[in-house]
C-alpha cells in the first residue's frame, strides 16, 4: 500500500488565500501513512487510532479542518474527529457523516477532506493539544490511512491491537497531514439568541459567504439592560450592534440583565476563630435583607469586615452590625485584635530565590511590625524564570492532609493584622524540567523528559528492553499509572520513574502431524526478544500455515515476532497432491489432479534441473471432480508438478 503515498504538495494549494492558516503539516511525500480506522461504529479488536500533539502560538479560533489521506473505500459511513489535551479518548469530538469533502489530488489513491465546525473552538495559545481523526469502514480489517506529514515534533501517539488483549499505546515515529484554519472556506450559517428569552430581541442571523460583513443587533427589552454578545461562553463583544467578518459557523448570545433570581449562600468567618462569635449567615432569598451580628471575647476588638482581604464594613456606633441585600453569594471574615499590640508581619518565598515580596512602607525589608487593626498591602514579584501562584498564611502547611492554606491568588495581597502571621509567597518555573528514570537501571527508554512551559500536559513512554516488562510509573514512591504510556500535568520541576520487571518467555512449536517436518527456533526468551520459527517439511509434505493458540496465524515461513508472552506454536504440514497419468485413445496422455486443490499450479519441465521449471501453458477442463490435460502424440521428454506458488 505504500506505494499508493506519493503525495503532491497541493495539500494546501486547494484553500481559498482569505482562509488563515492556524497551523499546519503538510504531506510528506512518499514516506507513507499511519493506519486510524475502526471497524464499523461498535469497532473491532482490529481497530487501529491516531493522534498527532500541536499547539498554536497565541490564542485563536479554530473554524475549520483539513487532513490528507487515502481515498475512501464504498463501505464508508464517516470520520470521527476528536481534540482533547491529552492522547486518549474523550475532549471535544465531531462526527462527519459521508466522505468529507473527499478531493483526489493527482496522486492514485489519495485524496484531501475537510470539515468546518458547527461552531468555533477556542484554541489556547501554547497549550498542547492532540487531534486525533480516524475512518469508520464496512471493511475488515479497517484499513483508512492517514498520510505522514511533517513540521510537527517527528513522533505521534497510536493505540494498536497488541498480541496478547484488546489493544495497547504506542509512541511512533512520524507526523500525520492535517492543517488547521481560524477562517472557513465555504458558506457559513451566523445563529443568534437570547439570554434570558425575555431579555429582549435579536437580529442579524442567516447564511452568508466567508469573508462577507455580518452585523448582529441586541435589542433589550423593557427593564432590561444588554450585557455582551458571546460565543461558546467566550465574550466577543460588549456593543448592542456587533459587526465581524464571516470567518466560520457560529452561535451568538446576546446576554440581558435578567430578574434577581437567589436564594444565596452567605458565610460568615471569625479571625481569629477563637476572639469572637458571629451570627446571621445562612441562605437568603434575592434581596433579602442579610443581619450580620457578631461578639468579642474579652479584651479584643472588632476591627471591620472583610471579603477576600479587602475591608467591606468598618466598626461603627452599632458595633459590628452589617446589613445588606442578598444579591450574591458571599464569605465574609469578621475580624478581631488587640488594639494595643503590636504584631510582627514576615513575608517570605518558596521555593528560595523564586522571588521577592514587598511589605508597603518597608522600603524593601521582608517584614515588620504593626498595631493590630492595621491594613497593609503587600506584594510578590516572581524572579526570571518564574510565576506566581499563590499566597499562603502561616509558615507551615494549612493541615494534616498537606493543603496550603491559600488566602489568595493575586500577586498584591490585601491583609488586616489581627496577629502576628507568616504569608508566603509561593511561585513556580515558567518552564520546569521533567526529569525520567528507569528501574534497575538498562531495564528500559524513556522518552518525554526535557523543559517544558508551566502547565504543560506532557506524555512519556516507557519502552522495556529485551527480558523486560513495564510495571508502573511512580513519584518517588507515589504510584501514578501502570500504562507505559503516562500524560503529567507539569508544574514544578520533577521526577518520574519507569520500573520495570524482569521477565521470561515461553515459545512451544511442534509439527502437526508430527511425520510431516519439523520446527527449529523454539525456547525460552527474555521479554521482548525476537524469536524465529521455522518449519522444515519432510520428503511428500508441504508446510501450510501456523497455528497460534489455535488461531490460524499466517503461511509466512520462517516467521520472525516478539516474545511478549508464552507462545504455543503448531506448524501444520500437508501431504504432497499426486498427479494420475494415464493413456489416451489419441496415442496420448491425461494428467489429471482433484479440483479441490485450489491455488496449486502445475509446472512443467524438459531437464528436470531447480531453474528449468515454468507454468504449463496447457487447457485446463475439468472433468469428474479433477483438472485435467491431454498432451496428444508427445514427443521427447516432458516433466510435470505441482506447485504453490
Amino acid at each position: 500500500m505504500n506505494a499508493l503515498f506519493i503525495t503532491l504538495s497541493l495539500f494546501l494549494a486547494v484553500l481559498p488565500l482569505s482562509a488563515a492558516v492556524a497551523y499546519t503539516q503538510a504531506p510528506n511525500t512518499g514516506v507513507g501513512g499511519h493506519v486510524s480506522a475502526s471497524y464499523t461504529v461498535e469497532g473491532s479488536n482490529l481497530d487501529e487510532f491516531v493522534w498527532d500533539s500541536f499547539s498554536v502560538p497565541a490564542t485563536q479560533t479554530l473554524r475549520e479542518i483539513h487532513w490528507n489521506g487515502t481515498t475512501l473505500p464504498v463501505l464508508h459511513t464517516e470520520f470521527v474527529i476528536r481534540i482533547n489535551t491529552i492522547a486518549i479518548f474523550g475532549g471535544t469530538v465531531w462526527r462527519v457523516a459521508g466522505n468529507a469533502h473527499e478531493t483526489p489530488v493527482g496522486t492514485t489513491g489519495i485524496s484531501d477532506f475537510s470539515f468546518t465546525l458547527p461552531e468555533g473552538f477556542v484554541m489556547t495559545g501554547g497549550q498542547t493539544y492532540w487531534l486525533q481523526i480516524y475512518a469508520v469502514q464496512g471493511v475488515f480489517p479497517p484499513d483508512w490511512q492517514w498520510s505522514a506529514g511533517s513540521g510537527g515534533n517527528g513522533t505521534h501517539v497510536a493505540q494498536v491491537p497488541a498480541v496478547t488483549g484488546d489493544f495497547t499505546y504506542a509512541n511512533r515515529a512520524g507526523d500525520a497531514a492535517f492543517t488547521l484554519l481560524n477562517a472557513a472556506t465555504v458558506p457559513v450559517t451566523i445563529t443568534v439568541d437570547r439570554m434570558p428569552a425575555a431579555g429582549g430581541s435579536v437580529t442579524g442571523g442567516g447564511t452568508f459567504t466567508p469573508g462577507d460583513s455580518v452585523t448582529v443587533t441586541a435589542t433589550p427589552a423593557d427593564g432590561r439592560t444588554f450585557i455582551n454578545w458571546t460565543e461558546a461562553g467566550i465574550v466577543v463583544s460588549e456593543n448592542a450592534s456587533f459587526t465581524f467578518a464571516a470567518d466560520g459557523h457560529k452561535t451568538l448570545i446576546a446576554n440581558f440583565t435578567g430578574p434577581n433570581t437567589g436564594p444565596y449562600v452567605i458565610n460568615a468567618a471569625v479571625n481569629p476563630s477563637i476572639y469572637g462569635n458571629v451570627g446571621g449567615a445562612g441562605t437568603y432569598n434575592a434581596d433579602e435583607i442579610v443581619d450580620l451580628d457578631l461578639s468579642a471575647a474579652d479584651g479584643v476588638s472588632f476591627v471591620g469586615w472583610t471579603e477576600n482581604g479587602v475591608r467591606v464594613n468598618l466598626p461603627h456606633a452599632g458595633g459590628g452590625l452589617y446589613q445588606f441585600p442578598a444579591v450574591a453569594d458571599r464569605n465574609l471574615v469578621a475580624n478581631f485584635t488587640y488594639l494595643n499590640n503590636t504584631f510582627f508581619i514576615n513575608g517570605v518565598v518558596s521555593p528560595a530565590s523564586s522571588g521577592t515580596v514587598l511589605l508597603a512602607g518597608t522600603a524593601g525589608l521582608a517584614g515588620k511590625s504593626y498595631s493590630g487593626g492595621t491594613p497593609i498591602t503587600i506584594t510578590a514579584t516572581p524572579a526570571p524564570g518564574y510565576r506566581f501562584v499563590y499566597w499562603k498564611q502561616g509558615a507551615g502547611l494549612g493541615d494534616l492532609s498537606g493543603v496550603p492554606n491559600i488566602v489568595s491568588t493575586r500577586p498584591v495581597l490585601n491583609h488586616l493584622v489581627c496577629y502576628g502571621t507568616t504569608l508566603t509567597a509561593q511561585f513556580e518555573k515558567n518552564s520546569p524540567t521533567l526529569s525520567t528514570s528507569s528501574f534497575p537501571v538498562g531495564s528500559g527508554t524513556i522518552t518525554g523528559g526535557g523543559n517544558y512551559a508551566h502547565g504543560s500536559l506532557v506524555t512519556v513512554n516507557a519502552v522495556p528492553a529485551v527480558g523486560y516488562v513495564f510495571s508502573r510509573w511512580r513519584q518517588s514512591n507515589i504510584i501514578l499509572s501502570t500504562d507505559p504510556s503516562y500524560t503529567y500535568e507539569l508544574t514544578n520541576d520533577t521526577t518520574l520513574t519507569a520500573d520495570f520487571i524482569a521477565t521470561n518467555r515461553t515459545v512451544i512449536a511442534t509439527a502437526v502431524p508430527t511425520e510431516g517436518g519439523s520446527v527449529t527456533g523454539e525456547g525460552v526468551f527474555g521479554n521482548g526478544a525476537s524469536v524465529t520459527l521455522a518449519a522444515t517439511a519432510a520428503p511428500g509434505f508441504y508446510f501450510s500455515e501456523w497455528i497460534l493458540d489455535g488461531v490460524p496465524a499466517g503461511a509466512v515461513n520462517p516467521a520472525t515476532f516478539y516474545a511478549l508472552a508464552d507462545y504455543t506454536f503448531e506448524a501444520n504440514f500437508n501431504p504432497l497432491p499426486a498427479l494420475t497419468v494415464a493413456p489416451t485413445l489419441e496415442s496420448g496422455f491425461s494428467i489429471s489432479w482433484p479440483e479441490s486443490l485450489t491455488g496449486w499450479i502445475l509446472q512443467e519441465s524438459t531437464e528436470l534441473s531447480p531453474d528449468s521449471w515454468v507454468d504449463s501453458s496447457l487447457p485446463i477442463t475439468q472433468s469428474g471432480g479433477n483438472n485435467q490435460v491431454l498432451l496428444t502424440q508427445p514427443t521427447g521428454s516432458r516433466f510435470f508438478r505441482l506447485a504453490l506458488p
